[in-house]
């Protein structure tokens, strides 16, 4: 099978390998598609927030079909369409023993973060049972492969509440922003607002049902915001931008008694936090890590259903021998939301 390697920072090798063999407990997945993920560019430059260990195969948001199971495998066969989690239990521990699998202290990344399993940038790869999901019929493979990001921004929206009504301000139009302004608006936001820095970007978006769009290089965002809502204070606030003056705005902007929740990740550390602002204000604030089973569960039903729109969000497709150049466009900016690597071409979904 053909796997690409980060073999070390700005260095990717694609070469041939055994398709790898599966225990008890296990399923093949011949791979289908992978997104191509903001994580991926920073193992690509050796610009990670967390700690990489190069070789690896990287590549956790994907989709594909079963070809094989382990014997003790029961709820998914071959021939099953599955997207797979983004992290890997050790099974055995009593976390996982209660199902509680993303409170493993053994908790293995798939493709990213130190201690990891190797990840879907490969025609073949391995996943336990537990750690998969069937794809719903009526559901192509080429958007399931998109349910990760949209996991993330739905459980950043769960911890943090929204009721009916209330005016929510979503910052980053990459996938997870766009992914959290829509389901914000599912579960009841009277107005949803998000910002960004591009128009291509913020057009695609506003397009998937989101009620606002601002762009933050041209307009003033405290006075549009003010227009928009007519005065009345940002109860939501989700910085999902990754960029440190985007979350330091976001305190700002938040009205008293507001919500906050963070579900980017950051290069940089906060260079100055007003404490007492952020007190008079009385913010909850919260940072968002984890993720459970049932977020994908739903995800993978709303998109089957036409509620999440991940297709407005795919803006290329690379093979996989091609991944380095996908790998290049986004180094710089550009126009596209989400670019998507497709592993294996044949046309079955």
């Amino acid at each position: 099978m053909k796997v690409v390697t980060f073999k070390s920072p700005n260095n990717i090798v694609i070469s041939e390998e055994n398709i790898p063999e599966i225990k008890e407990d296990e399923v093949l997945i011949r791979v289908k598609y992978v997104g191509l993920c903001g994580t991926d560019l920073d193992i690509y430059e050796n610009k990670a927030h967390f700690k990489v260990s190069y070789p690896m195969i990287g590549g956790h948001e994907f989709s594909g079909i079963i070809e094989a199971v382990g014997k003790s495998v029961k709820y998914v066969k071959a021939g099953d369409r599955v997207v797979g989690d983004a992290g890997v239990s050790c099974g055995k521990c009593l976390d996982c023993i209660k199902g509680d699998y993303y409170s493993c202290k053994f908790l293995k990344s798939i493709g990213t973060s130190y201690p990891y399993q190797d990840g879907a940038y490969r025609e073949y790869t391995v996943m336990p049972e537990r750690h998969v999901f069937k794809i719903p019929d009526g559901l192509s493979l080429l958007e399931a492969c998109l349910v990760e990001p949209s996991v993330i921004a739905r459980a950043s929206v769960e911890k943090i509440g929204i009721n009916a009504g209330e005016i929510v301000l979503v910052s980053g139009t990459g996938a997870i922003g766009i992914f959290a302004a829509q389901y914000a608006k599912l579960k009841g936001a009277g107005i949803v607002i998000l910002t960004g820095r591009n128009d291509k970007k913020l057009e695609i978006a506003k397009k998937t049902g989101i009620d606002y769009t601002i762009n933050i290089r041209k307009e003033d965002i405290f006075k549009r915001i003010d227009e928009i809502t007519q005065g009345r204070p940002v109860n939501v606030s989700i910085e999902a931008s990754g960029n440190i003056s985007a979350l330091e705005q976001i305190f700002k902007i938040t009205g008293r008694l507001g919500r906050i929740t963070i579900p980017g990740s950051y290069h940089e550390k906060l260079k100055e936090v007003d404490a007492g602002m952020l007190a008079s204000k009385d913010l909850i604030i919260n940072f968002m890590g984890a993720v459970g089973r049932d977020d994908f569960k739903v995800m993978l039903w709303l998109m089957k259903l036409g509620r999440i729109d991940a297709k407005s969000l795919i803006a290329g497709i690379y093979d996989l021998k091609d991944i380095e150049k996908a790998i290049k466009l986004h180094l710089s900016p550009n126009d596209d939301i989400k670019t998507i690597i497709r592993v294996d071409s044949s046309s079955d979904e």
